[in-house]
């Protein structure tokens, strides 16, 4: 990927916005689209995805539960995700970037802001650091992973100190 620019999701239903968010960014990015939940977990899993820019009022699924989803899928848990929504409501910028989105963009936000906000959520990517649960109560071991993988750790359980001691 060093010489190859980031491949970005952009997860939108209108496709107006979809056609000038990818006509700006395909200068910075390789450019991939989705117009629903569904089509969005196919492609992220099927393509090798750098970024996603996720809009949260998709006419098939809701974009909440694709941040969710996003960030309790190992292999996608860590991939920096842009919110970019027209929706307004107190706190949900909060309850956005507490489920692991990377930035909150309200519509209209502007090409440039767009593309800062990837930019910089793709510099500041965490590595990824490997969290041991022990506990021997698998709820909460469960509970502590969802937590973890949300915010960008690697989290494996073991129910004991001898498997933990192996892991």
């Amino acid at each position: 990927h060093q010489d190859q620019k980031p491949r970005l999701l952009i997860v939108e239903d209108d496709p107006d916005i979809r056609l000038g968010l990818g006509v700006f960014l395909r200068q910075d990015f390789e450019v991939s689209f989705a117009d629903d939940a569904i089509n969005c977990l196919q492609v992220a899993r099927r393509e090798s995805v750098d970024a996603f820019l996720l809009d949260l009022g998709l006419a098939v699924g809701d974009g909440l539960s694709v941040l969710d989803c996003l960030r309790e899928t190992p292999d996608l848990a860590d991939i920096p995700v842009v919110v970019l929504t027209g929706r307004e409501s107190p706190g949900l910028e909060c309850e956005c970037l507490d489920r692991g989105a990377s930035r909150f963009l309200q519509k209209p936000a502007s090409h440039r802001a767009v593309l800062d906000a990837l930019k910089s959520s793709l510099a500041n990517r965490p590595d990824r650091t490997r969290v041991l649960i022990v506990d021997d109560d698998e709820d909460i071991c469960n509970a502590m992973q969802m937590i973890l993988r949300r915010k960008s750790y690697e989290a494996v359980a073991a129910r004991d100190g001898a498997t933990a001691l192996m892991a």
